[in-house]
Order: structure tokens, then sequence, then C-alpha cells
């Protein structure tokens, strides 16, 4: 489950303008848009329900916005404790009970992150908009709408949005056969008390003795590290590629991750192309005698060697289309100037 609910929370915080039953479909461009605006002026509060298959999570969400700024606190309710406060971009997770922290800012919260990046007639090329019958969800009326794939290499979307606020009440992701893959949903939602929602959703001090790790993600040139990508899958094009960096509390340097990654979208669905660095892989543990792909949720991963290298895949996408994006990655010589030295 992409970011195991914290980032289903961010998925589901975004607010179109209100649905009206009589409104005509809104044309794909249209809807995104909407998706994709900050949810002004809405806080609330609620519980929220993630299901694959036999596995379900649960957490309570506390959404605070005030202008152009946003907090949100997401504490899950079963499994270990982990509670995550987002301010803006940056996103903080706590360990209670291991006395661990990690803060990372991320440069793609909200509902299909990547459709303002990615060509407007690409996207449509890819999927349609179809207005579905009006539901009722946490006790509040709801217009359903999917978006429409249009070929099997990529899954379609069930939304259903709240009529008066616009929140997206419910989530599902369907697979080209038209299993749901995962459910996001809210049991109870309320829009009261913004002043006791806000205070829930401000980080406060962490606790004495609790290890902070600050993440962030350096930029690199693929051609600096010695690769390319062919052909892709149609529809899917790249965003950014980056390697992590992790540092402590202190002046202690930076470590730098061993695989760097390498971003695609087509505007709703994402790929990670997650790119080990270490050409001898049998030396160092990471080779694989066959490919491997396991499934949770909505979210598929597909390792294998190439060229000696390590390549796992990553994403809300079928299998096919983590293979082909795979096979069309092709090993170059590395471009060593165009490598930007970790600072």
């Amino acid at each position: 489950m992409r970011l195991v609910l914290a980032g289903w929370v961010w998925l589901l915080a975004m607010a179109p303008a209100a649905w009206a039953q009589s409104s005509p479909a809104p044309t794909l461009r249209e809807l995104l848009v909407q998706l994709n605006q900050a949810s002004v002026g809405q806080s609330y509060r609620g519980t929220m329900v993630v299901s694959a298959g036999e596995h379900m999570m649960t957490a309570k969400i506390w959404h605070a916005c005030s202008g152009e700024q946003q907090r949100e606190r997401v504490e899950n309710l079963n499994g270990l404790k982990r509670i995550t406060w987002r301010h803006n971009d940056t996103v903080t997770t706590v360990w209670p009970n291991q006395a661990r922290a990690v803060t990372r800012r991320f440069d793609d919260l909200g509902i299909f992150p990547a459709a303002l990046q990615v060509p407007w007639h690409s996207v449509a090329q890819h999927y349609t908009v179809q207005l579905q019958p009006i539901r009722r969800v946490a006790g509040r009326q709801a217009q359903g709408v999917r978006l429409q794939a249009t070929d099997a290499m990529r899954f379609s979307y069930n939304l259903l949005i709240d009529e008066q606020t616009g929140v997206v009440l419910k989530l599902q992701t369907v697979a080209p056969d038209g299993a749901v893959l995962e459910q996001t949903a809210y049991s109870d939602i309320a829009f009261d008390n913004v002043a006791a929602i806000t205070q829930h959703a401000r980080l406060p001090a962490l606790a004495n003795g609790t290890r902070l790790t600050v993440e962030r993600s350096d930029p690199v040139d693929p051609s600096a590290m010695g690769w390319r990508m062919g052909q892709p899958v149609a529809g899917f094009h790249p965003l950014r590629a980056y390697r992590l960096a992790r540092g402590q509390d202190g002046d202690a340097p930076w470590a730098l991750a061993p695989d760097w990654q390498w971003l695609f979208s087509d505007g709703l669905a994402s790929i990670s192309l997650v790119i080990g660095q270490d050409a001898n892989a049998a030396l160092s543990g990471n080779d694989l005698a066959e490919p491997v792909a396991v499934r949770q949720g909505a979210t598929l991963s597909y390792a294998r060697m190439v060229e000696g290298v390590r390549v796992t895949a990553v994403g809300e996408a079928p299998l096919p289309t983590l293979q082909a994006m795979v096979a069309a990655l092709q090993r170059m010589a590395p471009n060593t100037t165009a490598e930007q030295p970790l600072k």
C-alpha cells in the first residue's frame, strides 16, 4: 500500500469543486486539475480504512487547512504504533515505542500528483471519465466517478466524491479484469470543531531520547549513472531521478543510499525503477537467479538482473507493464561529468 495508509490520506485530502447531480461529466483535464487543488478551507477528522484482499488497516485522521498552510495527523489503529504528521510537503513519521522518527520532504503529495507534469493529450489517450451513480459513504451523499483505462497496461479508478465539500470519500483501484485490488474509504468523517482539529494536526516536540533521521532526495542524471530508457510503455513519461541520502542529528556526514530511483508516470499511475549500484551483484548478495514479482494490494514489484545489476520496478500497474519498463532499460557508458556531487 502506497506509503502504508499515510500516503492514501493525501490522496483523499484533495477537494475539487462540489458536485451537482445534474452537472455533465467533466473533462479529464478539468477533473485532474480539481483533484490536485488543495482543499482550501476544508478541515475535518475521521477514520480511514484501507483494504486489500484479506488485509485491512485503519487510521484516525485529522486534516487542518488555513489558506495555503496544510497540516495533517495520521495515527494507525492496528499493528505497530505509528503516527505521521504532515506540514505542507514535509512529512514526519514517529514510532513512539521505538523512540525513533524520520523526516522527509515530498514533492508528489496529493491525488494523482503527476497529472500536471505529463502532457494532457497523453493522459487523455489512456483514460476516460465516466460519471457513476450517487452513493452514500460515511453517512454522506457522494458522486461516483470512474477513471477508465483505455488499455490493459494500466489500472482504472473508482472515486466517490462528497457532493457538499468535494472531498474524496472513497477510492478503489481496479484491475483490467474488473477486480478491485485496493480500496481506501472513510468510515466516518466530520467537518466540525476546527480549532481542535488544528491542534491535533500540529506536530509536537519529539520526546526526549527519540532518534531523528532526516532524509533528502538528491537529483541524479540517469546518463551519468550509465543508463538510458529505450522505448517505455506508451504514455509513461520520465519525471525525475534521485538518490536518497540520510542524516542524523548532529554533524555526522550524510549517508548515500546504494541504489537510485527513476520515476515515470502516465499522469495517474507511477512506476519507480530502483537501480542498483554494484555491477558485481553476486558479491554484494543482490543477484537474482530468476525474476521475482510480488503484489501487495494495488502495488506490484518486479525485480530481475539487467546486465549484472539488480533492477526493481515498483508501482501501481499490471505486471506486464512493469516487465516492459524494465526490459526497455539499457546500459550505456556513464557520462561522469553529468553527475552532481553530494553536498
